[in-house]
């Protein structure tokens, strides 16, 4: 993923004491990521937002948090005064242009840390000694995972960041949002087999996670839902690697809730600009990967926004659920 590109592998171990906790001496590890701007709509509201004088204060006011799992070190634009904003999960933090310097602000998240009986961070790790991690989204449901955030899961082997609806059991592996900064996606094969995004607005999963995700439990569905207002089915959705072209596969033609035609995906190739193959064509005029059916070309999901708004679509999810 682009956010995750930039970091840092710098860690660094933050001694904090507890004086009512009877803990004594806790050891909380951080690793420094990265700091994305992006439109105030995007915008992460903190858990609290604290005056500080030193960035090690900040740290300290996190380890003493369990709740707290990621922080932000910024200088206010127009106060000029350094603050100190905590959050509940996430990888990478996300700033407003119009109220950070983005060149003084730093983030962490915090690495493993647990409170003696269960793990407390980060989102998506469990047992005492957060030991294990959750296989999907579904997975973090059924051992009693709550509410929608950000979360690591490892469904084979690779240890990834996804949006997780845990009321729902849905993972989600596409978003595209017209209130955020754009995110190109007019990408290689290479980039589209990997991920790319940020997962706080724009981004894609990757299609060898999607195969992970779809090959490592009995049955996925996939749903797409499309302006927050209508849905697009599919039954029994997995990818199959067939010669590596991550086919795209369902149980039964997609139950169409918004009545946009051209969607049934089923036996398509994956097909990037630079990826030979049959329907190869259909990936310059729309501009994007996507599973296309020979000419004429199904919708492209992963085209650019004025192609999604010719069709008046300003938002898509793509989530699996069971």
């Amino acid at each position: 993923m682009e956010g995750g590109s930039a970091l840092i592998g710098f860690l660094f171990a933050l001694t904090s004491y507890y004086p009512c906790s009877g803990q004594g001496i806790l050891a909380t590890k951080f690793l420094k990521t990265s700091v994305i701007v992006e439109y105030e709509s995007v915008r992460i509201e903190p858990m609290f937002t604290d005056p500080v004088i030193h960035n090690q204060e900040c740290s300290q006011l996190c380890t003493r948090d369990y709740g707290c799992r990621k922080y932000m070190v910024a200088t206010d634009i127009t106060t000029h005064d350094k603050l100190c904003y905590r959050y509940s999960d996430g990888e990478n933090c996300v700033a407003s242009s119009s109220e950070l310097s983005n060149k003084e602000s730093v983030c962490y998240r915090k690495l493993k840390q647990s409170n003696g009986t269960h793990c407390v961070s980060p989102v998506g790790y469990y047992g005492t000694n957060c030991e294990y991690i959750i296989k999907d989204c579904y997975h973090g449901q059924y051992i009693n995972f709550k509410s929608t955030s950000l979360s690591y899961v490892k469904p084979a082997n690779k240890i990834f960041e996804v949006l997780c609806d845990f009321n729902n059991g849905m993972t989600n592996i596409q978003i595209r949002r017209s209130d955020s900064v754009e995110v190109n996606f007019n990408r290689t094969w290479n980039d589209y087999v990997n991920g790319f995004g940020n997962t706080h607005s724009e981004y894609w999963l990757g299609l060898q996670n999607i195969f992970d995700l779809t090959n490592n439990v009995p049955s996925f569905n996939l749903d797409i839902t499309l302006n927050h207002s209508c849905s697009i089915l599919y039954p029994n959705f997995k990818l199959m690697y067939s010669t590596s072209d991550f086919v795209f596969s369902a149980s039964a033609p997609p139950s169409d809730g918004c009545f946009i035609g051209d969607i049934d995906f089923r036996g398509a190739q994956f097909v990037t600009y630079d990826r030979p193959s049959t329907p190869r064509s259909c990936a310059l005029p729309q501009v994007g990967g996507w599973w296309y059916t020979p000419w004429p070309c199904t919708m492209n999901l992963n085209s650019p926004r004025d192609t999604l708004n010719d069709v008046h679509i300003s938002f898509v999810m793509m989530r699996l659920y069971p």
